[in-house]
């Protein structure tokens, strides 16, 4: 399997999207311009980012000051759930347009298929603190919305994230276009794999976020990048832990994400296309998804409910 940092899929609209790139998901505040930039000019050329990140100001400026051209970024962003109604998705995106200082994006998400009351805050709460949800949005509209954006150039492809099996499928039927792509939760402890094979199934695109599995090494959570399957395989190819990982991704089909705010990590986490697992090794870390840990499954379902509430959950907040 040949692959590259500039290695690209084919999406079902015809557009390339690279397959590594940058997540900047919970990167620390005031360094994200530098690390878009850094990462930029060492070869990579995809952003994930989303409004609700609060950073796309930084992910511009970084993009801007990283000198390559516009055509040569991927840039992926996301509407957050507070703005999921036909007119407040139109809303929001035109500020995300400007928050990014971009005249397009390459490709706009639904963040979750979770409505919540249109806000100001990320988490709207009523006075008996419990989330506000919009129980009467439609997901369909707010997808034939978002085809809207494509046909006025401003996005030049739709997709989904954190979505079920059925959910891709209704939003496939909801309009004229089929979601692109679903981001989702993949890391060897919870490798989504039914999840994974039925949007492949369905010519829908699988992008990995938290590909490294424990977010927050702050918390202490079942870390994959512990695990013996993992170091050992990092000492025989003399690479680290997280560079298995993300290989093991890419051998998988998957876009894989990593974030990193540090330079070193930032060139670490690209140094992944000079080795290659054996099918036996990506078997391997395939099997450590029997422990089906889920680190992000927030309460954002009726009733303070979990999002997937049969899944073993280690981040529930």
């Amino acid at each position: 399997m040949t692959l590259s940092i500039t290695s690209t899929v084919t999406l079902n609209n015809g557009l390339q999207m690279p397959v590594f790139g940058l997540g900047t998901w919970r990167s620390e505040p005031g360094k994200v311009k530098e690390a878009v930039e850094y990462a930029l000019k060492h070869g990579y050329r995809h952003i994930d980012a989303a409004h609700c990140y609060e950073n796309q100001e930084e992910v511009g400026a970084g993009i801007k000051a990283s000198g390559v051209p516009r055509g040569d970024v991927f840039v992926t962003t996301k509407l957050w759930n507070t703005h999921l109604r036909p007119d407040a998705a139109r809303e929001l995106f035109a500020q995300i347009l400007s928050d990014l200082g971009l005249d397009y994006v390459d490709q706009l998400l639904i963040h979750w298929p979770c409505p919540f009351a249109k806000s100001a805050q990320l988490h709207p709460k009523g006075e008996d603190g419990a989330l506000q949800l919009d129980a009467g949005a439609d997901l369909g509209e707010t997808w034939r919305a978002m085809e809207g954006f494509v046909a006025d150039g401003r996005c030049r492809s739709i997709g989904v994230s954190n979505c079920s099996e059925e959910q891709v499928k209704m939003f496939a039927e909801a309009g004229k276009i089929k979601p692109a792509t679903n981001q989702v939760e993949i890391q060897p402890y919870f490798n989504n794999a039914a999840l994974a094979a039925s949007c492949k199934s369905q010519g829908v695109h699988v992008v990995a976020y938290s590909p490294l599995g424990n977010y927050d090494p702050t918390k202490d959570l079942p870390s994959a990048l512990k695990d013996p399957v993992i170091t050992d395989l990092a000492k025989k190819y003399s690479k680290s832990p997280a560079q298995v990982i993300i290989r093991w991704h890419l051998q998988n089909g998957e876009t894989v994400i990593p974030k990193s705010v540090t330079p070193s990590r930032i060139v670490e986490n690209s140094q992944v296309f000079d080795f290659e697992l054996t099918a036996d090794e990506v078997a391997a870390i395939d099997a450590l998804g029997a422990r089906n840990f889920r680190t992000c499954n927030p309460r954002y379902a009726p009733g303070g409910a979990l999002v997937w509430p049969n899944d073993t959950t280690v981040f529930d907040d």
